[in-house]
């Protein structure tokens, strides 16, 4: 009876590890021995009640476990992120939030916030022994395999709602970080759970969890990229996509589709630039008078060269002020080129791509800046029913401009390779778009 009776007080204090070594003492001591009595079965159905209520308080163990893992899996991922980040040299800007700095300034400027992020371990933030408490109660009640099916269960219901995009997301970059950070959080604890427990979880069980989320991820990262119409905010959304894929990939959560999605996000970037810089151009020869342009001084043609590189041996010895061939547009149009591509070769910061690939991110696009944009500008600028109204020697002019723009080429490709490569002395291919310039017209 004494044994009983601290029982019962375990089972009302919820002191479940001592209720179980009770229990087992009642039934494999104490009860065999009075067994020809009637309480004694009173007693032994009140210990199947007791290991029902264990078994729900284990239950219950684990929703607090999840709810948890809920509170906590946005700052696990934003840890995995900072460690990313010190790994692959990103910036912090792409990690921390804008309530990080409001809340402690001085520890964002002298670096001890992010000190702490990079060392912070998963067990600081989550407490596993519910989860290790509970499997080990089912697994004293025989009740493990139910136990996991359980767990299981639990875990894909709140899989959706880990995943769940909070409205207006695509409108905040920091809303877009703390999405991604919670899910990384969420892949961290149960890949953890899975190592650290035997049974509980296996292989196949998060591969189906992750393959699900990744369809998820998948179809939020193309609304996102499909939403935005701001190219400084694609590459510090392709950061973050690279931040992500790498502090998850830890856990062993599948990247290679998610990597995919960058090379959309590429073309959607590009696309939005040739949009950009088709309203540049269209500005430019809409302000151009198409007349040659005059050389004042030594001074101002030394400043045209850095501009515009193109030496016309024909003009090098006439006395200043020189008149050049071409008009005012056409070093204006090939700083633009130069900006644009520099402009493309952003978007490889942070990419584990090759040379090769980068030169490809920067030659492709500007070969159609050069074959699309800048022709389709031009034949809208010469058409019959163009607001600019053109008399024929300025339309002269125009194709001069092409011709000198074409002979400019050269620089631009040298340019290019600088770029992929820090020097102009390694061989690169040629510009497509260049031989098109002179006959784009006709």
């Amino acid at each position: 009876f004494e044994t009983y009776r601290k029982l019962q007080d375990c089972m009302e204090e919820k002191k479940l590890y001592p209720a179980l070594k009770l229990l087992e003492q009642l039934e494999t001591k104490h009860l065999v021995l009075v067994k020809e009595h009637r309480w004694s079965e009173l007693i032994q159905n009140n210990i199947a009640k007791f290991r029902n209520q264990i078994r729900n308080e284990s239950h219950n163990e684990l929703k607090n476990f999840l709810e948890n893992v809920a509170t906590h899996a946005d700052k696990i991922g934003k840890s995995a992120f900072a460690q990313a980040a010190a790994r692959l040299d990103i910036d912090r800007r792409y990690y921390t939030l804008e309530e990080d700095r409001k809340k402690d300034p001085q520890q964002q400027v002298d670096g001890s916030a992010d000190l702490a992020l990079i060392n912070m371990n998963i067990t600081e933030l989550i407490d596993f022994s519910p989860i290790y408490k509970s499997l080990h109660i089912n697994l004293f009640l025989n009740c493990k395999e139910e136990f996991s099916k359980h767990y299981q269960r639990e875990k894909q219901k709140q899989a959706p709602v880990i995943m769940d995009v909070p409205p207006k997301m695509h409108e905040s970059f920091d809303a877009f970080k703390k999405y991604l950070q919670r899910v990384t959080g969420f892949f961290i604890v149960e890949d953890h759970v899975m190592n650290t427990t035997e049974g509980l979880i296996d292989q196949r069980f998060y591969y189906e969890l992750s393959e699900r989320a990744t369809q998820q991820l998948l179809a939020v990262l193309r609304r996102a990229v499909s939403a935005s119409y701001n190219p400084d905010l694609m590459l510090d959304m392709k950061i973050v996509v690279v931040l992500f894929c790498a502090a998850i990939k830890e856990s062993g959560f599948p990247v290679t589709p998610l990597l995919d999605v960058l090379m959309e996000l590429r073309e959607s970037y590009q696309q939005l630039l040739l949009n950009q810089w088709s309203i540049k151009f269209k500005e430019i020869l809409r302000k151009d008078n198409y007349i040659q342009m005059v050389i004042e001084d030594e001074t101002q043609y030394q400043l045209l060269l850095r501009q515009f590189p193109l030496r016309i041996e024909a003009t090098e010895r006439l006395p200043f002020p020189r008149s050049l061939p071409y008009s005012e547009s056409v070093p204006k149009i090939f700083l633009e080129i130069k900006e644009f591509a520099a402009v493309c070769a952003k978007f490889a910061k942070g990419l584990n791509v090759s040379k090769t690939e980068i030169d490809d991110m920067i030659r492709k696009p500007s070969n159609l800046l050069l074959t699309k944009t800048l022709k389709s500008d031009l034949v809208e600028l010469t058409a019959a029913e163009s607001e600019t109204q053109l008399n024929f020697s300025q339309l002269v002019q125009i194709c001069i401009n092409t011709i000198h723009l074409e002979n400019a080429m050269p620089f631009l490709e040298d340019y290019i390779v600088a770029l992929v490569h820090g020097s102009t002395k390694q061989l690169g291919l040629r510009l497509q778009g260049a031989s098109m310039l002179k006959v784009m017209l006709f």
